[in-house]
């Protein structure tokens, strides 16, 4: 097994909204760079948000993939109603917006209320057939800022553009590591983990697998990227807690399957 590690320093305010765009920003990154999609996740939006739409068919568009009408190129115009021939919506177009709309669900969990509310410690992308078995695990460790994030800050002018710097600042730290990793040989599906304390009701959109340990006798890669505040110097084994033998892998339901070229 290929095993690799990362220390993603976060400047201060660390909140939970930062780390959950940070760590969004990453997966996005991670799933181009380990061959689950032909170009990045923005770059694949931009192509279908460009594409020519059809009066006839609603399957591709703006509102498909979740944008509004407006974010369209000014080029992506509707065919005329006199034309005689309809434009097919292409089978890569079909399974690019299949693909956003399952990613962008599959994240859209990920939220700043649940990394506090079940006390996370762990967030987990797994590359495999099932999550049982994943022949990649992309590892998220938050035991250095769980329980100590930030209060929010009020929403201000610059407040996105701080976001913003804070993902890019995370890509580059992990670009590293990325890109050390042995070529990924195949499109697979991806399985979203978070592991935190047990509750009587899991967090929202995702389902709860007590006792859950993976096999890794099939495993090629572990990367572990190690969230931190950039002035926390302490080692890491100094943040595990005795309640961890107690925590709970939860694992979101929806199930994203990587893009062909």
């Amino acid at each position: 097994m290929e095993t690799s590690s990362t220390t993603v320093r976060l400047a201060s305010p660390v909140t939970s909204t930062l780390v959950a765009h940070a760590m969004k920003e990453v997966v996005k990154f991670l799933f181009f760079v380990r061959q689950q999609t032909p170009s990045s996740y923005d770059e694949l939006r931009t192509w279908l948000l460009a594409r020519p739409r059809s009066q006839h068919d609603d399957a591709v568009g703006p509102e498909a993939i979740g944008a509004r009408s407006t974010d369209a190129h000014d080029d992506a115009v509707v065919e005329s109603p006199g034309e005689k021939r309809k434009r097919r919506v292409t089978s890569s177009e079909r399974a690019a917006v299949k693909f956003l709309k399952d990613f962008d669900a599959m994240l859209a969990a990920l939220t700043p209320r649940a990394l506090e509310a079940f006390d996370v410690t762990e967030v987990a992308v797994f590359l495999g057939s099932t999550p049982l078995r994943p022949r990649e695990i992309h590892a998220f460790k938050l035991e250095s800022v769980r329980g100590r994030y930030d209060a929010p800050t009020t929403r201000t002018d610059g407040w996105d553009k701080a976001l913003s710097n804070a993902g890019r600042k995370a890509v580059r730290e992990c670009l590293p590591t990325l890109a050390g990793l042995p070529a990924c040989d195949a499109v697979t599906r991806a399985f979203l983990m978070i592991r935190g304390k047990a509750m009587d009701e899991p967090p929202e959109g995702f389902l709860p697998k007590r006792g859950f340990k993976p096999l890794t006798r099939s495993t090629k890669v572990r990367a572990e990227f190690d969230f931190r505040r950039k002035d926390d110097d302490r080692a890491g084994d100094e943040e595990d807690g005795d309640d961890d033998d107690q925590a709970v892998w939860y694992q979101r339901a929806v199930v994203v399957k990587g893009l062909r070229t």
